[in-house]
């Protein structure tokens, strides 16, 4: 997306931040700063990926390195590279650079007091071996089963978010992109989802859960996992073009109408007929009051669905905002 304006900079939210109407019946939202995320959820108080402890059977994802970064010009090059293969992992040192791996569910042996002093974790791969991991490249992941908290997440940067997309969307779930832009973030849940596999619990069937029986009206059209949006109709040629078997529409979500055509769309394109997990990057040289408008949208939907019944709230939304993420910081 085209970089944030300065003036916006100055722009804080005039009211609280956004929550579903009713409240008393649909459940508030948490908003949370990404790298305040394990503190939340994992005790991990310090932020600290070394030392900190992640419970049995957390499901993570497991980071690799790819060695040292020749020079602050090939960092800048790689923040800014359409395609994320490669991200920079702010909790790593700078001169490093890191990738998804795979997912991991962690175990503990006998052995497990050993490698504590290497800060190792034992974590186990989806086909049933086993290895050591340093914690420190480890990405706990926000399973549905870790909390019935509704969460917006809140990144500044471009990177976090497309990792953490990819990081915290889950088997079996759907996810929507709003301001996919050229599409690498929302092709590379599709990718994640697709190609890396499912870890199961220990007391789970190691095979991957059965998906529900799809009615005559979905088969008719081909139904997808993810899903990427944005009004740009040159950024969305562009984004075809370059991912073919990702899905794209032209739609607007910062007005009634936009958003009521969008949950139509959703509900006949999306397996689920609703996304699970909704990413938001619509900044650009936007206000941060749209940014708020648009989390109201997703919050507050209209009258041609009735939320609990035929339309479901999102568990997880992540939003791109420097500035959102900067006045988080201020409260």
């Amino acid at each position: 997306m085209e970089q944030e304006t300065t003036a916006a900079s100055n722009k804080k939210p005039t009211s609280s931040l956004p929550q579903p109407l009713d409240t008393t019946n649909q459940q508030p939202y948490k908003y949370i700063l990404y790298d305040e995320l394990e503190s939340t959820y994992w005790n991990n108080k310090n932020n600290d990926n070394n030392n900190s402890t992640l419970p049995e059977d957390t499901l993570c994802w497991v980071l690799t390195s790819k060695g040292q970064r020749k020079s602050q010009r090939n960092k800048q090059k790689n923040l800014n590279d359409d395609d994320d293969n490669v991200e920079q992992d702010d909790k790593e040192e700078e001169c490093h650079r890191t990738e998804l791996f795979n997912r991991a569910r962690v175990v503990y042996g006998e052995e497990e007091e050993e490698y504590k002093k290497e800060h190792r974790v034992l974590v186990r791969y989806p086909k049933g071996s086993t290895y050591h991991v340093r914690r420190c490249n480890l990405i706990p992941v926000l399973e549905p089963s870790i909390t019935q908290d509704k969460i917006v997440l809140v990144v500044p940067e471009t990177p976090q978010y497309r990792r953490l997309s990819a990081v915290h969307t889950c088997i079996n779930e759907s996810f929507l992109e709003i301001g996919c832009d050229f599409g690498p973030c929302v092709n590379r849940v599709r990718t994640v989802l697709e190609d890396v596999g499912f870890v199961a619990k220990l007391d789970e069937d190691l095979s991957l859960p059965e998906e529900e029986e799809e009615g005559d009206e979905k088969k008719e059209e081909k139904c997808v996992r993810c899903l990427g949006i944005d009004k740009s109709v040159t950024s969305l040629d562009i984004a075809c073009k370059r991912y073919p078997n990702t899905s794209f529409s032209l739609e607007d979500a910062l007005t009634k109408a936009g958003t009521s055509k969008l949950r139509s769309l959703c509900k006949r394109k999306l397996i689920d007929g609703y996304p699970s997990v909704v990413a938001v990057d619509i900044n650009g040289n936007r206000e941060l009051e749209h940014v708020l408008k648009c989390l109201e949208c997703l919050m507050q939907p209209g009258d041609d669905v009735v939320v609990g019944e035929d339309w479901h709230l999102p568990r997880l939304i992540i939003v791109k905002s420097r500035f959102l993420y900067q006045y988080l910081k201020e409260v």
